[in-house]
């Protein structure tokens, strides 16, 4: 999948800053109700700029847009037309740093997603994803929720475009089909790590 870049003004860069934060507190409160411990310590809100109404502003965070946190610190911010998957901002960096989200997530980028148990300690829960040519992509979260709440959202906006059978219904992909898609990316990045691959595309 290819990260895309999207250039951010001022008031773009408040809203995302805003909804991180907000994405974060949530996060924070899900863990605590939980009995999970906190994996994003110093994440506060900033407060408004003077003179700004939020009250009035077409750009005042929704809580459905608010999806969660990865293990990583990746907010799941929602979009008029997709996902942005943005970075929790660093509390030692400087304020007027400019947050870029890391990718944007478009309608049809997945086909297949499950939330499942992961490994203890690195990613407790999984979102599991297969792209349109089978392509195997995760995210972990430190609670089910949160991994729930993430497949939610990229459902609602779109990004995922299951298969369908003739009557027109979802058909949920097997457990084979994300194991099989798992090994193929785990030997890719194997193969890419002892430099076999220089220049080829994926295993399939």
């Amino acid at each position: 999948m290819i990260l895309t870049f999207i250039p951010a003004n001022s008031r773009s860069d408040l809203w995302v800053l805003l909804a991180v934060a907000a994405v974060a507190l949530i996060a924070l409160a899900l863990r605590r109700m939980s009995g999970g411990a906190e994996t994003v310590p110093g994440i506060t809100t900033p407060p408004p700029p003077p003179g700004l109404d939020f009250e009035e502003d077409d750009d005042t965070l929704e809580a459905e847009d608010a999806a969660a946190v990865t293990v990583d610190g990746i907010a799941f911010i929602g979009e008029e037309h997709g996902v942005s998957l943005v970075p929790t901002p660093d509390p030692l960096a400087p304020a007027s740093r400019p947050i870029v989200p890391m990718d944007f997530l478009r309608a049809g980028d997945f086909s297949a997603a499950r939330v499942v148990r992961g490994a203890p300690g690195v990613d407790p829960w999984r979102l599991e994803l297969l792209g349109p040519e089978g392509e195997y992509v995760s995210f972990g979260f430190d609670i089910e929720e949160g991994a729930r709440a993430a497949m939610d959202l990229l459902e609602t906006r779109a990004v995922m475009r299951y298969v369908e059978d003739e009557g027109g219904r979802p058909l949920p992909p097997s457990t084979e089909q994300f194991e099989e898609a798992r090994r193929r990316r785990d030997e890719t990045e194997r193969l890419l790590a002892l430099g076999d691959m220089e220049g080829e595309q994926p295993l399939q």
